[in-house]
């Protein structure tokens, strides 16, 4: 997904269809835990220069099959984001600071893509915006119920027969604390 900036002349759309697997990270987080990139990841973006720097504005759109980190159920989870990114060409270098090894980072660069050699390469910038759109807990529903911590059921298909503490019992030495409530005036 590589955009040479010398054919962005105004604003110009970008429609990318990529599978899951283009993006390295996403092939590892696949294979690490129990997510699958069910669609291809569809990316639409504008670009347009702003003075000596492009900005992209777009979105990104896939599904995904997670297990719900509550009731261990799979669901499919429709991901979509919006974003906004700032690229630069790479800032010219002193001799001196590249045989040092030193480079200093102007202000006005903080926060910015930097490309080389007059094409952006959009694959990691696309890339860090999917993973950021990841949950972090996945959950099939909000009021998931979870399951029982004593007989495992899930409490979203029904109820278990398990007797249910009243409290922790950490704190079982103030169940007879009476508090008074005594009005200050």
């Amino acid at each position: 997904m590589k955009i040479s900036v010398q054919t962005l002349k105004g604003k110009k759309l970008f429609r990318f269809e990529e599978p899951a697997h283009t993006f390295p990270m996403l092939t590892d987080l696949s294979e690490s835990i129990n997510c699958e990139f069910l669609s291809p990841v569809i990316i639409s973006l504008d670009i347009y220069r702003v003075n000596d720097m492009y900005r992209a504005e777009g979105r990104i759109e896939t599904s995904v099959r997670f297990q719900c980190s509550r009731c261990l159920e799979d669901f499919i989870h429709p991901l979509h984001a919006d974003f906004a990114l700032n690229f630069t060409s790479q800032p010219d270098t002193d001799p001196e600071s590249l045989i040092q090894g030193e480079y200093e980072i102007k202000a006005e660069q903080a926060g910015l893509v930097i490309f080389r050699d007059d094409e952006i390469d959009l694959t990691e910038s696309i890339q860090d915006q999917i993973l950021m759109a990841l949950p972090i807990q996945p959950l099939c529903r909000e009021d998931c119920r979870g399951l029982c911590p004593q007989c495992g059921t899930n409490l979203n298909l029904g109820g278990c027969n398990c007797e249910k503490a009243v409290f922790n019992p950490k704190f079982q030495n103030l169940a007879g604390l009476e508090i008074n409530k005594k009005k200050n005036r």
